[in-house]
Order: C-alpha cells, then structure tokens, then sequence
C-alpha cells in the first residue's frame, strides 16, 4: 500500500536555487568514538548540536537538508555564510567539546561546493552533492575543503588563505575537481602554502587522461570485492585496462580510506627490493641502514586505514607477493588492489579477470541504436570524436564499426590506435586495411588468438603506417623509462636525420595516433609511451640502436640533474621535486646502462654524483647507497676529485647521523676539497657531514670544530638549504654542549632561513629542537606547546622521521609533567613511527612505558621493561638526552616502592625477555 507522502511525490514544488552553496559536514572517527563511550559521544554531539552547530547554521543562513549519526548535509543561500558557518564550527569545536584526549576528541572534515542543486523536501539533488562530500575525504581533521568556484569567490573578500590540493578525479564527476584547503589562520591570501603549512593530499594517483568508457559494470564489481576481500588483484592481457580500472577504483574509494590512498607502479621496477623500498617512499618512510623495507612498510602501516595500489606486478611477482601476504597478516585495516598478467598467489587473494569490451554480434542488419550500448562501440565512438572533433554513428556505419572492434577483440588499447587513423580513412576502408594486417600478423587465422597478438598486430599496423620520421622517433622514444618533455626528446631522438628539423610536429603525430600518452597536469608538458607500446618501441629499435641511445639518455639526464644540483640549495622543496622527480624512471634506466663494464662507467659516476640530493628527497636511501656503492666501485686514478667527492658524500650521509661507518668517506671528501680548488658548498656539506657522524657518537668538541667550519664555509656561499641544515646541526651540538642561548639563536636562524627556501623538512627539525631547548631550560609549558607544533607541522607535511622525533620528545615532556593520558597517546605514535623505522629511540621509549606503568602501581611489570631497555641503552649509545631524565625519575619511584634490592632484581630478570615480550608490555602500556 502506497502511503500519502509517497503518493504525492509528483506533486511536491522543487525548490530550485542558482549557485546555492553545498557544505557537508562529516565526523571523524565516529564508530571508534561509538566503540570507546557510545553514550558519552552521543551526548556530546548533542550538546554541539544544540549550543553551536544548529544555531550557527541559521545564523548564517542555512539549513540542514539530511542528517546521519556522524554527518550534516546543508544548503546555503550565500557562499560567505556557508564559509563563514565552516570557519565558526571548525574553531570553536575543541573549545566547547571539552578538553578531551586526542583519540577521544570530537573532530570534523568539512566540504564547500556551489552548483545549481534543487531541493526537493528532505533531500538535495546535484553534481555539488558528490563533490562535497568528496572534498571532505581530503581534508585533515579539522579542515575545511573547497572547490575552486568557491576559492574564487571568496579568496580576497574573507580573511582566509589558501593551499592548492591539485585536481580531484571524483566519482560520477565528469570533470576533475580542483580542490583546496582553507587555512584557518589569517593573513597572506596566497595558493602556495609557507613552510609549516599543511599538505593533506594523501594520495599520488595519477589522472587518467581520459575518462573510462564502458566499464561501469567492472567498477562496480571490483569495488564491491574490496569491501569484501582485503587483496583484489585484477588480471588480465596487456591493453585491457588493467591499470586505468584501478586508478579509477583508487579514486571512487578515497572517503573509505582515511590514511590515504597509495599507487605504486612497478613495470619499470627490474629488481625485485625496490619493490618494497618504493612502496614505503609512497607512503612517505625513508628507509636506511639495514632494515628491510618491508619490514618497515608493515611497521608503519599496522595501525593505519589506507589503499594499496600495486600496478603491474607480473616481472617483479615473487616480491610482490611476500609483501601483500607481509601486510595482509599485520595490517588488518590495509586493503590492496594489485594489476598482473597473473595472480600473485597470496592467501586471501581473490582474482578479477579484467573483461574485454563489450561487442555486437555479427549481423549486417545492426543499427546504430542496437550499436550504441555496448561498450566497445561506445569507446570506438567516444575516442573517435576526441580525433576528429565529432563523430556520429549511422546506421550505415554501425555494422562496420561493429565489425572493428570485433577484430580488435574488444581490446581497449587496440580500438584507442585505431581511431586516430579516421582522420585519413572512412571507417570500411580503415576495417579493410585493419583487416588485412590482422590476418597477415595472424597467418590468416583468426581462431583462438591470443589477445596479446591482437595488441601486437594493432601496433605493427599503427608502425607500418607511420612516416619514416614517426617510426625514428617511436623506435628512439622507447629507451625512456618513464616520461619525457619535449626537451629531453630534441636532445635524445631529435638527432635523426628523419627527425631532427621537426621533433614536435612529429611528437604530436605519435600523440594524435595515440601511440604516445600526452600527460594531465601543471608545468611543462610532459609525454610516456604505455609499457606495451614501449616494448614494442624497444625491439624495433634493436640492441645497437639502444646503446646509441642509451648513452644520448644518460648525457640529457646529466645535463638534467647538473640543473638540479645547482637549483636545489634555494628552490622550495616542493617546486623543485615538482621539476626532477618525474626523471626518476629515465635516471634508472641511464644509470642502469652507464654504470657496467659495457656501459660508460666515467660518464655513470658523474652522472649519479649529480643526484644525490634526489634519492635523499624522495626517501629511497637504500637505492641511493646501492647506486652510489656501484659507482664507487669504478673509482681510479683518472677519476676527477669532484666526481669522487660527490660520490663519497652520497656515501657518507646517514639519515640517523653518528654512523662511524660513514664518516670515513666526509673525511676523505674533506681532504680532496682541501687539497684541490673545489667547490665550496661541497666542502661546507663534507664538514656538516662529518660534524653530524661525529656529535652522534658524543665527541662534542670535534663535532663542534667540523660544525664551525662549516658555517664559516657555507656562510660565504649564500643563503642555501646547506647552510640552514648546517645551522640546524650546530644548534643541536650546542643544546647537546649545555649552550642554550647559542643553539637558540642557530636554529631559529635555521627555522627562519629554512621557511624562506621552502625546506620543510630542515624547517619541522627546528621547531622539535627548540621544543628541547625550552625543556632543558625549564619551560615546560613553552616545550610542550612548541612539540605539539613541531608534531602537527610534520604530520601534515609527511616528514615522519621529524614526527618521530617531536612526538618522541613530546611524550616525553607530558609524562615527566605527570600528564600521563596524553603522554601515552604521544608514547605509542612514537613508538608506533620507531618501530617502521627499525627501532630508532627503541630504549627511549622504552623507559617512557616503564614510568606510566610505575605510576600506575605496575611495579613490577616496569622494572623488567626497564631492565630490558637498559641492555638496549647500551647497544645504542643513550647518552645524555631526555631518555636519561626519564630513566632516572623511572628508577626513583620504582627505588621508592619496590626498595633498592627488589627493583634491581626484576630489572636483572627483565634482562632476559625478548624483544617480542618487552614490544607487547610497551604497547599495552
């Protein structure tokens, strides 16, 4: 029976608005805060409800279209009163909800759209509503998040500002959205964030170039497998769409994974420990030393909710496995979505076969209404119109574009090179000519075809009707490993007679044929050729046409990283990975060929020597110290001093400082700098270098004479990143020394130098440290609110190892505060970051759980924790830091309550555990 409101549905007025302001409001952590106190949470939402958000809403004028347990969708008459409703609710949330501990804290993302929307009674219909409540899922807790019409037409006119999170591929938006986020401070109305401003983006996945066509069925599925199964791997043959169908997943699924979603591509991965090492530089953890990446990946992911895109795992599948089946087992909350020709074989795995396009089947008498619908003609027809600028299926032409892509097999790749060709031939002359090579590549059969010849008979047609120059430049493109700028193929291709007078009219030839991917994004222009297409680029290009262009690639990336080497020390971090990390993939392959006894080893080592500063930025420090431990390799007598100055460098950096190892070589760096007329700035980095390894290991007075020297270097050379991370590490010898005063005065110089040059990682270090220098001074109340920062800053920005250590510090200044609740919750994010990074600040923490245990009476349970800790104190040099004022008020109040004897018996038997035992007492602290 159909009730009254139902019954009148037709008849209710729809209340149409142009440009109504969307905003939703959604809860952060609530089934978490449910679980913890479902009662508690339920009446503090209420009281918010009632005493700020409901009477903010009306007085800005809005009104609340649809509620949840957890969320608010409103519509606003004016885009200045919903963001001036966002900006009241996110700043004065914390003040009435209470002093509540992080993890009980009641927090909001916000998104902000404007769109013609109608509502309809209770609900609200439009492209803004996907938006919104798109844009919230980027924001941080706290954030609010915009599209750009609302940027544009607020930013000048409220006391906002603004950071660029980029375009958003949303779902069931036609469109990339560009977002951005509101910064809640006041002042300068700039897009581009200072340094200690936050970056929320947390994804890397690439936009498609175009939108996917015919696959919403597939979508569907596999996002509904990933609710279900925790490692979706989606096979199938080259040219299915493999890769664009997880891309578009990874987008659709952003709001169900608050940590972010991760693509990690591995087709030009050709050794099987990159595999892990460039899935932690995804997620932000740089990996040194001898931990394994894998290790560490599962380490820092084991508490958090995120996806995992694995993107062509089929020549590095074993690695790939062992780290799915490694995060499958210890992360509970990970999911992971993997591209293969093959199933990775993992328990709990479960397959999806990519499908082919959908054809029409054989008939002459098809329309083009019965064509239309199915997803291979659709694609025909959508990529068709892309080519000619419009492009209309008749019911003559149906049959025969049926027909097409029943020879192609309904393979996407294969119909997207064949339609740039209908800007030359009808489509029956274009089946013909199709048709013909087809069965010449397929001697004549078509029966039981792999789908992989039906690829490589639709390249070998698109080659063979390309000009000569085309094919020069298709065959020479291939020795790219990842993408390319026009730039770079003048310099490596455009050498060929055939080539050479009109590189970018013959580019854009291979680009109209689809033969080469022009890319989405800001800045220079860049191209790639997709991985099947670059193997068939290769094998027509031959091993002597490689070595040719092998070694053109490798003196165009030395040109390349030369620029880079010298744009660094005063470029903003950001802009400046903007510019070089896209050649990693080019460096790679360079690399690969120089640096072996065929290839070119002179030009390697001053090829590699020049990128140091890269690998460091992007975290893969392993990486770094194998290719520069192969260039060392090739060092002799004829090797130019600053080509073996940068490569010992290189090798004598550690991410920790204080690898006595490692110091060896700034020494030696130093020595040649000294003997020769070298550059200054590498002579300044070689003292910074070796007074960092020796403060490590507590040799104050030598560290402090390397550190002096290398300001009075780097000082002369300008206001650079070297110089603020020299005065970073002066500043920290000084607080070491006892100098409080003079290792203010660096690092806030460093702090000040670092924000100016963008440097946010030398920038996060400094506010840590100066959160150390108020403690030591007794400004406990000034250290802690400085390490909150310090934590904040670095968590937003992604600098884990400088969170590592505020949060470290911060713990540490709550606990001897005796603010036990909130000095745990920093206790175990410190641990939790000490574990991914191989136990660094092991014994620290330690000691920090011992006292929370104390102070709850758990004696016992705390001198053995502590008793362990001191064996690993030992081992790893404690020194004199803040883990000895712990240790020392720990030993008090255990002394006080157990009596010497007793306490030094349980910490002699805590000596004993293992390190499993001592990890699982810290966690349940």
């Amino acid at each position: 029976m159909v009730n009254a409101a139902e019954s009148n549905l037709d008849e209710r007025p729809l209340d149409r608005r142009k440009l109504i302001a969307v905003v939703y409001a959604d809860m952060v952590g609530y089934s978490h805060l449910i679980g913890l106190d479902d009662i508690g949470t339920l009446r503090r939402l209420r009281a918010l409800r009632a005493n700020l958000i409901d009477p903010a809403i009306e007085e800005h004028g809005g009104r609340i279209v649809q509620t949840a347990g957890d969320s608010l969708l409103m519509a606003f008459d004016s885009i200045d009163g919903a963001m001036r409703f966002a900006l009241t609710m996110q700043q004065r949330v914390p003040a009435l909800d209470g002093n509540q501990t992080p993890d009980r804290a009641i927090r909001f993302r916000i998104g902000i759209d404007i769109g013609d929307a109608i509502v309809d009674g209770l609900d609200l219909h439009g492209d803004a509503v996907n938006v919104v409540t798109r844009l919230q899922a980027e924001c941080p807790p706290e954030g609010v998040c915009v599209s750009r019409s609302v940027r544009d037409h607020v930013h000048g006119r409220l006391d906002v500002s603004f950071q660029g999170l980029g375009y958003l591929r949303l779902k069931n938006i036609a469109r990339p959205v560009e977002a951005f986020l509101v910064r809640l401070d006041t002042g300068s109305h700039s897009d581009s964030p200072p340094a200690g401003s936050p970056s929320v983006y947390h994804n890397n996945l690439p936009q498609l170039g175009h939108a996917l066509v015919g696959r919403e069925r597939a979508l569907a599925e596999i996002e509904a497998l990933l609710s279900r199964h925790r490692l979706v791997t989606l096979v199938g043959t080259a040219g299915v769409g493999k890769t664009s169908l997880s891309l578009q997943v990874g987008a659709d699924l952003m709001a169900r994974f608050p940590d972010g979603a991760r693509f990690v591509e591995l087709a030009l991965l050709d050794q099987p420990e990159l595999v892990g090492e460039a899935v932690a530089a995804a997620f932000g953890l740089p990996i040194d030393g001898e931990w394994q990446a894998t290790d560490a990946v599962a380490a820092y992911l084991r508490s958090r909710r995120a996806l995992l895109i694995l993107d062509n795992c089929e020549h590095v599948i074993e690695a790939a496995a062992k780290l799915a089946n490694a995060l499958l087992k210890t992360c509970p909350e990970i999911s992971l979505l993997a591209t293969s020709r093959e199933a990775l074989s993992v328990a709990g795995e479960h397959t999806y076969p990519v499908p082919l396009l959908d054809v029409p089947p054989p008939t002459k008498s098809l329309t083009a209404a019965q064509a239309i619908g199915h997803s291979a003609v659709d694609l025909f027809i959508e990529r068709a119109a892309a080519a000619l600028g419009g492009f209309s299926l008749t019911d003559e032409t149906a049959p025969v574009v049926a027909e097409i892509c029943r020879r192609l097999d309904g393979l996407p790749l294969a119909i997207e090179l064949a339609t740039p060709r209908l800007k030359v031939l009808q489509p029956q002359l274009l089946l013909v000519r199709l048709d013909d090579q087809l069965h010449l590549l397929t001697r004549g059969s078509r029966v039981a075809v792999p789908r992989q010849q039906t690829l490589r008979a639709a390249l070998e047609w698109s080659y063979a009707l390309l000009s000569e120059a085309e094919q020069a430049m298709l065959q020479g493109l291939g020795v790219f490993a990842g993408s390319f700028t026009l730039e770079a193929v003048a310099a490596v291709v455009g050498d060929a007679p055939e080539v050479a007078p009109d590189s970018f009219d013959v580019l854009a030839g291979l680009v109209e044929k689809s033969l080469v991917v022009s890319l989405a994004g800001a800045g220079e222009s860049r191209y790639r050729l997709l991985e099947s297409t670059r193997a068939f680029a290769l094998e027509k290009l031959g091993l002597g046409g490689y070595t040719e262009h092998a070694r053109r690639l490798c003196e165009y990336m030395t040109i390349v990283f030369e620029r880079a080497e010298r744009s660094w020390p005063t470029t903003a971090t950001a802009d400046w990975l903007a510019s070089y990390e896209p050649e990693l993939d080019n460096l790679r392959a360079a690399l690969g060929w120089a640096l072996r006894a065929d290839g070119d080893p002179a030009l390697g080592m001053h090829l590699v020597g020049h990128t140091d500063w890269l690998w460091r930025e992007l975290g893969l420090l392993q990486e770094q110290q194998r290719w520069f431990a192969l260039a060392f390799t090739f060092l002799g007598v004829t090797t130019p001093p600053s080509v073996e100055v940068r490569i010992r460098l290189a090798l004598g950096w550690s991410l920790y400082g204080g690898d006595k190892g490692r110091l060896g070589h700034n020494i030696r760096a130093i020595e040649l700098m000294r003997r020769g007329d070298g550059e200054p700035v590498l002579l300044g980095q070689a003292l910074t270098q070796a007074g960092t390894s020796t403060k490590g290991y507590r040799n104050i007075a030598e560290a402090e004479q390397y550190l002096d020297e290398a300001l009075s270097v780097l000082r002369r050379c300008g206001r650079t990143k070297r110089l603020a991370l020299a005065l970073l590490n002066a500043g920290a010898g000084r607080k070491n020394a006892g100098e409080l005063k003079a290792a203010r005065t660096l690092i806030e110089e460093a702090k000040a130098l670092s924000a100016a040059l963008g440097d946010v990682r030398v920038h996060d270090h400094c506010e840590a440290q100066l959160a150390m220098i108020a403690f030591t001074a007794g400004q406990t109340a000034e250290a802690i609110a400085r390490a909150r920062r310090a934590v904040e800053a670095s968590r937003r920005h992604g600098i884990l190892i400088a969170e590592l250590q505020a949060v470290h510090w911060l713990a540490a200044f709550l606990i001897l505060d005796d603010q036990i609740q909130p000095g745990r919750a920093a206790a175990l994010r410190a641990f939790e970051l000490s574990r991914a990074f191989g136990n660094l600040n092991f014994p620290g923490l330690l000691y920090q759980f011992a006292l929370i245990r104390a102070t709850r009476g758990e004696t016992d349970t705390a001198a053995r924790l502590a008793g362990f800790a001191d064996v690993n104190a030992e081992q790893h040099q404690l020194g004199a830091d803040i883990a000895v004022a712990i240790r020392s008020r720990l030993v008090e109040r255990l002394q006080d309550a157990m009596g010497p004897e007793e306490c030094q018996a349980a910490m002699t038997a805590g000596t004993a555990w293992s390190e499993q035992e001592a990890v699982a007492v810290a966690e349940a602290a």
